[in-house]
């Protein structure tokens, strides 16, 4: 393979990989299955590729006999010399430069959606996991009017607990769906939405809540604590303290 080819289908995996980054939130939609960290996957190849392609310009490899440069004299037509410190601070800038664009082509308003979309998956993998320790046996696509697990016991998940706490996860992951609405028309400057304003204080109280009563090993702790951090660095992209 010479150095062009090579360039060129570098050059083209690049734009894939930003373009999929770019419409992350319509690949979700068409893939509901994708989560979050192929956002990040696809920025990190991005990066990566960008290094690859830098390299590559003042690489030892050779061109292809019909490149520009196989027309000039021998002791340049075929390669870009990496010897020497102006190349080297090229390539170190290049380099530099591939990770700096990979962070700044991630738009300020899709940041928001990516974290709020994180958030929420955490904080239903926190209520299945507390409705799991609640009533092992119960129907989970049903509502638990009855707390018999024997974890539930053990560490006081009561039946007036776990009511609060269904109460709260119900007006949060509504709050959610409220937020993610308003994000589709909301521009970096704009004031936060307070829907989004009462999915972080609600999604605060449970993890409140949940830490209470159940042990810190168990997911619905690790999880709420995941959905107040990710909803943090949503309120962090809109400016909000």
């Amino acid at each position: 393979m010479t150095r062009d080819s090579a360039l060129l289908w570098i050059g083209l995996a690049i734009a894939v990989a930003g373009f999929l980054g770019e419409h992350f939130g319509l690949l979700q939609q068409a893939f509901p299955t994708i989560g979050p960290a192929w956002h990040a996957r696809f920025e990190l190849f991005s990066g990566l590729a960008g290094m690859v392609a830098a390299y590559l310009r003042m690489s030892p490899l050779a061109l292809s006999d019909d490149h520009p440069l196989t027309k000039q004299a021998p002791d340049s037509s075929r390669t870009l010399s990496i010897t020497g410190q102006v190349p080297k601070v090229l390539l170190a800038l290049a380099l530099v430069g591939s990770f700096t664009a990979g962070c700044a082509s991630l738009p300020v308003k899709q940041r928001a959606v990516v974290s709020l979309q994180a958030s929420e998956t955490a904080l239903e993998a926190a209520h299945d996991a507390e409705r799991l320790l609640c009533s092992p046996t119960a129907d989970q696509t049903k509502a638990i009017t009855h707390c018999d697990g024997a974890q539930a016991a053990a560490i006081g998940l009561t039946d007036d607990v776990h009511r609060r706490l269904a109460r709260l996860f119900s007006i949060a992951f509504d709050a959610q769906e409220k937020a993610a609405l308003v994000l589709k028309t909301w521009r970096a400057g704009d004031p936060a939405p307070a829907s989004f304003a009462d999915y972080r204080r609600v999604a605060s109280e449970i993890l409140g809540l949940v830490g209470e009563i159940v042990p810190k090993e168990q997911d619905a702790v690790a999880k709420a604590q995941q959905a107040v951090d990710e909803a943090a660095k949503v309120a962090a992209v809109m400016g909000v303290r």
